[in-house]
This record gives C-alpha cells, structure tokens and sequence, in this order.
C-alpha cells in the first residue's frame, strides 16, 4: 500500500520512540514530543472546529514561537494551508498577502494584536482570529488560542487522506522587484527536503538547534520545523537575534547547531563579549541567504572553533538545494586559504536536486570557474508554481527547469559559484562584473563591517561599479585606501568608481540587502553618510 510522503509521518514517529524528549525550549515552556504531538492534534482538530478544510489558507503572525512549531503540524491532517507572515512588512503588504491568500483563520501574537485589529476590516475572507497566547482576547468575536486546543482531544489521528502533491504551505517572496508571490509548496516537497538537509547536515537526535536566530518566515528558516522534527532534533527558540541572546542559548542549552545569514555572522563574530560564554557545544553553523565573504567564514571558524557551512538556496525550493561540502579525497591537498574559499562556495547539488548553469543560449556553460550562466534546477523540492499565477509559473519553468534569476559558474569539481543576481551584473566596457566579487574584495579589508555593490551609469563605460560601506569605526580606511585595496585583489577596471560610507544597509524582511533602495539612495541620498 502506497503510503503518502507527508512530514505528518515525522512527528507520529517521533512521538513514538522519542516521547519523554525535549521537542521545543521556548521561553520557560519545555515541550517533550509526546506533548508536542497532543497540542498539535488538539490544533487540527480546533481548525476543523474553526470550519478550516482541504485547501483552505490559514496565516500566522508573530515572531518565533513554540506556537507556531505546532501550526506548522497541524495544518497537515486536514490538508489546511499554512503562511507564516513576514512581520516586518508594511500593514498595506500584509492585508494584499492575507487578501490574495484568500485567508480563512489568522493567528496573531499579542505583541501584533492591534496590528491585526486594524488588518481584519480589509481582509472580508477572514472567519476566525486566534490570539496565539494565554491571554484572554479583547477583540470580539476573537478566541484564545490556549482555550481552543483544551477544548479538543488528544486522541490520534489516524491515517491521513491527503495527496502529497498537495500544497501545504505557501510562502511569500520578498517582493524586492514588485508585488509578492505565494510559492506553493506541497507535502512531498517539505517531507523530501527534511531527508535531503538531514543527510547534508549530518542532522541527529543529539542535535540540538537555535531556532530563531533566523525567523520562521524566512527562506533560510522554514524547513527547519519539518527536519527538526524527522531526526528528533530539540528546537531551542529565541524571539529575535542578537549576539548576546544567542551565545548565551548556546550556553544554557549545550547546543550544536544554527542559522544565520551572513551579516548575523558578522555580528556575531564581531562581538566583543563572546568570550564570556562557553561555546565549546557549538558544532556548525549554516549561513543562507547570500553569498558570505570567505574571509568572514575563516574569522568567525576560528572564533567559535565550529564549522560554518555555506547553503544555497530559494523561496521556490523549500529552500535548501546545495550545500558547499568538501570532498573528503581532496582535502590532504588544501592549504588553508583553499579550504576556507571552498567552504564559502554555493557548492555542490543535494541529492534529489539537479542544477545547471545554463547560457543566453540555454546551453550549459564551461566547467571552468569563469564562465557566467544562469542556475536552473528541477527535482524533488522544486515548488509546483505560484499561487493564481499561471503565466508567471510558466515563465519561471520554461524548459522544464526552474530559472532562479541567480548568475553562477561551475568550477571543474562541480562546485558552483554565485557571482551575482541576474539583475545586479554591473555590465562596464563589455565586461561582466559580478558586484559579489568586488564585494569579497572590500570584505578583505579590516575595517570594512558591511558592504553593498551596485552599478552606477557612466558615460564612457555604461556602468561603473559603486560601493557603500560601513566601516567598523568611524576614521578608518577612506575611499581611497579601499579602492586601493580593491585594486590590488582584483582586476582594477572592477573596482569601485567611489564609494559612499554609510552607517547601515537597508533591507528586506528577511535579511537580504535591498539594492533597488541603494540605487535610489545614490541619486536621493536618503541614507545617513558618516564622515
């Protein structure tokens, strides 16, 4: 008998053998499996209650929660639809995702609750507001979230109905270039892409993960409720990130293992008070979102005596589809530079993912470190297409691949190397420059903190490269000193044409450096320079 691929299947299994582990440290809350596998099915059955069915979209809002662990489960008997919502978008943003979900039930944390309040009257689909708390709503006609799961049974579910090819969640892109897309991912993607990330990060029930460095409705994040889970991992939940909450769950907890995006690293690695915590539990560190300097890998390594781990990955993937792993027949001839390069690589496919790197001519480029194409993938994780966007998924799919929009290369071992958004190649004199490695240039310098490349136009050239940095004290390097820098690493007609000091970089909800708004900054001059 066929058996769906469901990640429903990982929490009975769970359950089952691992019942008095701790699932979920969440505030004061420690959550064993066994309890953890109760209040989920006490949710299912309240979303039924609620009138919430097959097909139908339910949205969470609010930070990292154990909540919001246990919705991620219990959409999954009745084939409900689970969005996590980016809390960090404008009100306007939100109501068009939760209009254009179509969303029955909202979930919202108290600290959002007039948020939601002023979010409902625009939304007409919406039926039920859960107040994800123990706190006894003040809207009415709201109900508590704490309330409903003690009115329903424990009880096991059974044997689930539902198809694999499903959708289970959908989540929303970043919206950089226009409005946001749902991406529609189904049962058998998340269930295959738990397997795939626990073999590619060596996940086990002694693993024991920071949650929340990296929040939930992050690209970086949402397949972590579903492999967690698979391999009886503890999620250790912290609301936000900050170096200090993180190093000192990593303390309290002994964990092994967790997320970041690159400028979380950076912080990270650059916090004074580090030493003050014992890290000596902290085995890996997974960094998503954007290609990482390397030298940024090597500081941060050799900080916290852990590995850090590059992956790549997209909204439209699950997200995890490579992971820059060293091969193991190759490492007795790396030196140290080579190793650390290598480590902040895209890397190589997972298993079940095939990606090539194709030209304007849709053939596959050179496996020669140098020529630039556009990564395409197909595979077991790829999502089924966008949300009511038939063309647009089309489009994406052209040819049987998913077009991710990200220019990379293929060096002659296979590893592949992002060297820019399609969008943001600086085409100057008739070369390709890859903002990314001008980027990796300035990181080299000491006291360059953070930094963003963009093309800028020129007369003679068409684009010129220009950077904005923040330095990691004011009076440090000046625009000549890191021109100079730059020149000396790399080709000098890709080093920046001037270079703007700024004291942060905006971006996206999710971490990811908004260049569409430096673009505008260089012509407006929004940001506050510093001297």
């Amino acid at each position: 008998m066929k058996v769906a691929l469901t990640p429903w299947r990982f929490l009975e299994r769970t359950e089952r053998l691992f019942p008095d582990k701790t699932a979920i440290v969440c505030g004061e809350s420690r959550i064993s499996f066994e309890a953890y596998g109760r209040r989920v099915r006490q949710l299912s059955r309240a979303l039924g209650r609620m009138g919430a069915g097959s097909g139908d979209r339910v949205a969470y809002l609010g930070m990292n929660c154990h909540r919001l662990l246990e919705l991620y489960f219990a959409v999954l008997p009745g084939g409900v639809i689970l969005t996590p919502m980016n809390v960090r978008l404008h009100p306007d943003e939100m109501a068009f995702i939760l209009n254009d979900l179509e969303a029955k039930v909202l979930f919202v944390d108290d600290m959002f609750a007039n948020l939601a309040a002023s979010l409902v009257p625009k939304v007409p689909s919406l039926e039920r507001v859960v107040l994800a708390s123990s706190s006894v709503p003040s809207e009415e006609g709201w109900l508590a979230y704490e309330t409903i799961l003690a009115a329903e049974k424990p009880d096991p579910i059974g044997d689930l109905d539902v198809d694999e090819d499903q959708t289970a969640e959908i989540f929303y892109t970043s919206g950089t270039t226009g409005r946001p897309k749902g991406v529609m991912l189904t049962h058998r993607n998340l269930y295959l892409h738990a397997l795939q990330n626990m073999i590619a990060l060596g996940l086990s029930d002694a693993t024991v993960q920071i949650v929340g460095t990296v929040p939930l409705f992050h690209v970086n994040a949402w397949g972590t409720p579903q492999y967690a889970v698979a391999a009886g991992s503890t999620q250790v939940v912290v609301p936000r990130f900050d170096p200090e909450s993180f190093l000192s769950a990593v303390e309290r907890e002994r964990a092994t293992f967790g997320m970041m995006v690159p400028a979380m690293l950076g912080d990270l690695t650059n916090f004074e008070g580090a030493e003050r915590f014992d890290t000596s539990s902290l085995e890996r560190i997974m960094i998503g979102g954007a290609p990482p300097p390397y030298s940024l890998l090597r500081a941060a390594s050799k900080k916290f005596g852990c590995e850090i781990q590059v992956g790549y990955g997209l909204t439209e993937t699950c997200p995890v589809i490579s992971v820059a792993t060293l091969k193991s027949h190759r490492l007795a001839a790396m030196d140290d530079e080579e190793r650390y390069r290598r480590m902040s690589m895209t890397g190589l496919p997972l298993i079940g993912v095939e990606i090539k790197v194709i030209g304007d001519d849709g053939a596959e480029v050179a496996w020669d470190g140098k020529s630039m194409g556009e990564i395409v993938v197909r595979g077991d994780v790829v999502t089924k297409g966008y949300w009511k966007r038939p063309e647009e998924t089309a489009e994406a799919f052209r040819g049987g691949y998913f077009h991710t929009g990200d220019v990379a290369t293929v060096d002659s071992e296979g590893y592949l190397q992002i060297v820019d958004r399609k969008k943001d190649i600086i085409i100057s004199g008739g070369e390709n420059i890859s903002s990314v490695e001008v980027e990796d240039a300035l990181y080299s310098h000491p006291d360059v903190r953070e930094c963003a490349v963009i093309g800028i136009p020129d007369e003679r050239f068409g684009e010129r490269p220009f950077a904005f940095v923040v330095r990691k004290a004011e009076g440090g390097a000046s625009q000549e000193d890191l021109i100079r820098h730059v020149r000396e690493r790399i080709a000098k007609f890709k080093a920046p044409a001037g270079i703007r000091f700024v004291e942060g970089l905006p971006r996206t909800g999710t971490g990811k450096v908004q260049k569409s708004e430096l673009r505008k900054e260089f012509w407006e001059g929004r940001l506050r320079q510093v001297n």
